[in-house]
């Protein structure tokens, strides 16, 4: 059994390049159609392509290595800052390499912080950094991974506005030329995206930019109606 919540019929395309945001209330079946594209679940009928080709019959690890993951709550793992900068990442990383990533997610500051000694331990979950920190080390790790897809998860759901703002800032910078999948609720992050596909009971009920959505998708509209109360509380 499973609470995984159930897709009807849903079918969209993302063209490469661009940048789609999935939104929708818990429940919605937006994580859902990501973990389906992470091939975490088989799709009961239908399927998957990818460039043209089923995913299923990829292989499993080298249709992974396509993707980056910008997940809720960074994913930091005890050991050396070096060991959590180039954590999964199958091939030798340069130094050199990691300021230079470093520099662009603006995670320098705290390798600064260190002496950019990357021996520095690190404590698990990053706890022994802000919020920010340790999802500008995730932000570098993903970089330094360079897939083809970028996969962000609520990636800023667990930070404060300000924080929030800058990171997904940061975000739009380093994969700008990435094609870039954000699953979230928070209708700021998504509405400056090409297209915004909308969620709702497993359903795929609305798929246009934030301007068409406003005028032909109802649970959009009420979605950014609920966000204007909840601003204005």
């Amino acid at each position: 059994e499973t609470d995984v919540p159930a897709l009807q019929d849903v079918s969209f395309t993302i063209p490469h390049g661009t940048c789609t945001a999935i939104v929708g209330l818990c429940g919605s079946g937006k994580t859902t159609s990501i973990s389906l594209l992470e091939r975490f679940y088989v799709p009961d009928k239908g399927r998957i392509l990818f460039g043209g080709n089923d995913i299923q019959k990829m292989s499993l690890a080298e249709y992974r290595r396509r993707f980056s993951y910008v997940q809720q709550g960074a994913e930091v793992f005890s050991g050396t800052l070096r060991e959590a900068l180039t954590y999964g990442i199958d091939r030798d990383v340069t130094d050199e390499e990691i300021f230079a990533a470093a520099e662009r997610t603006g995670f320098s500051e705290y390798l600064s912080l260190c002496g950019g000694d990357l021996t520095t331990e690190v404590a698990a979950g990053g706890v022994s950094m802000s919020g920010g920190q340790s999802q500008r080390l995730v932000l570098t790790r993903e970089l330094l991974r360079n897939g083809d897809i970028v996969l962000m998860d609520e990636p800023t759901s667990a930070l404060d506005v300000r924080v929030s703002a800058k990171i997904q800032q940061t975000m739009d910078e380093v994969f700008a030329d990435k094609t870039r999948i954000l699953i979230t609720h928070d209708l700021s992050l998504a509405q400056n995206y090409d297209r915004i596909i909308v969620m709702e009971n497993g359903h795929l009920v609305g798929d246009g930019t934030h301007e068409e959505l406003l005028k032909t998708c109802e649970t959009y509209q009420r979605m950014n109606e609920d966000a204007g109360e909840e601003a204005e509380a």
